[in-house]
């Protein structure tokens, strides 16, 4: 195979790290981000291929099939099962090898004691719950999760969204029927102290969360929580059982690429 070019889809930490280490080896990489956010957060690598958008199942197998790269690297969100499906499906087809980056598992959750806490395994269950409640919600799942969100039984007066301060946000709270009154701008990472202040501003009766962990700054909105006497609602994270850890994939990417320069291909 000629082609030793590596795209790396880098919707994480781990992403970006194994962008740079990928281009410390030598190697031709780009990376594929769905906002223009993560585009930032990559723009100082010198070298980096940056590719920019979210791409539909079809427009994910004809991206790859025009690239045809030698390797794919998978370090999307947790919790962008979609795009995981799809991307391997693709790969298959196309006889693309691609591995899977899975986040280091961390301690088990703290859930302060006396916090009144909630946890479901997808947004629809979360929302059935909210819907039968009383009072505003703080939402800081993501602006994919908004129209989701608008069109449950949940009143849309009752959501108040945290969003990174990005065109594409605020034009996912417009479709979601948010007034600018009910938008939060902001990009963290969220203090406790920061959470509690937005908290009590907005007169918040529940958080909706992702059990996203310390990158996310999981602990930081609990402790508010408590501290503000409201109730979280949180989304468990996917589980996910097929793929590598960061130094997983760094030698198993060795070991393929390597294999390959040795035979000449």
């Amino acid at each position: 195979m000629e082609n030793k070019d590596i795209i790396v889809f880098a919707g994480t930490t781990e992403g970006r790290l194994l962008c740079r280490w990928l281009l410390e080896g030598g190697y031709q990489v780009s990376a594929c981000v769905a906002t223009g956010y993560g585009e930032c957060m990559l723009r100082d690598q010198a070298g980096l291929t940056i590719y920019t958008g979210r791409l539909d199942e079809e427009e994910l197998s004809a991206f790859l099939r025009g690239h045809r790269p030698a390797l794919v690297l998978d370090a999307t969100h947790p919790y962008a099962v979609r795009i995981t499906k799809y991307l391997k499906e693709a790969c298959d087809g196309l006889g693309i090898r691609c591995l899977r980056v899975l986040r280091e598992k961390e301690k088990t959750i703290q859930i302060p004691e006396n916090l009144s806490y909630y946890s479901y395994d997808t947004l629809e269950e979360a929302s059935r719950f909210l819907e039968k409640q009383r009072g505003r919600i703080l939402v800081t799942t993501g602006c994919q999760e908004l129209l989701e969100l608008s069109q449950s039984g949940i009143e849309t007066k009752r959501l108040i969204a945290r969003v990174l301060p990005s065109e594409q946000s605020l034009l996912c709270c417009t479709r979601a029927g948010l007034a600018p009154g009910q938008i939060i701008g902001m990009q963290g990472p969220f203090s406790t102290e920061l959470n509690l202040a937005l908290i009590r501003q907005y007169e918040i009766s529940f958080l909706l969360t992702k059990e996203s962990g310390a990158a996310g700054g999981f602990q930081e909105k609990l402790q508010a929580a408590l501290q503000a006497g409201i109730s979280v609602v949180a989304v468990r994270r996917p589980a996910e059982s097929v793929g590598f850890t960061l130094e997983e994939i760094k030698e198993r990417a060795e070991e393929l690429l390597g294999k390959e320069e040795e035979n000449g291909v």
